[in-house]
């Protein structure tokens, strides 16, 4: 379990909603938003630079600052300091 999971459990009670600033082993801020109890978007601040490796339900799409597009169904690297964007798209077969 050497990944991020995103959004892995959620009450019904919240159906949509978001979260900022949680702490991720490895030196991770994660920001996340979801609706109708699905990942919709977040983004991550990588505080150390190291790889990071991300778990979700939906399939993510991972974007760098300057807009290039990362592979996220492997660990990446990491900048120290730099935001990664997060999107969501339908994995193949739901």
């Amino acid at each position: 379990m050497n990944s991020i999971e995103l959004l892995p459990a959620l009450p019904a009670a919240w159906p949509s909603g978001h979260i900022k600033g949680i702490k991720a082993r490895g030196g991770f801020v994660v920001d996340i938003e979801w609706k109708d109890g699905k990942l919709t978007s977040g983004r991550i601040l990588s505080t150390h630079g190291l790889p990071c490796s991300l778990s979700s339900k939906e399939a993510i799409i991972v974007h760098t600052s300057k807009g290039k597009t990362i592979d996220a169904t492997r660990p990446f690297p990491t900048i120290k300091n730099e935001w990664y964007s997060l999107t969501t798209t339908t994995k193949e077969g739901e």
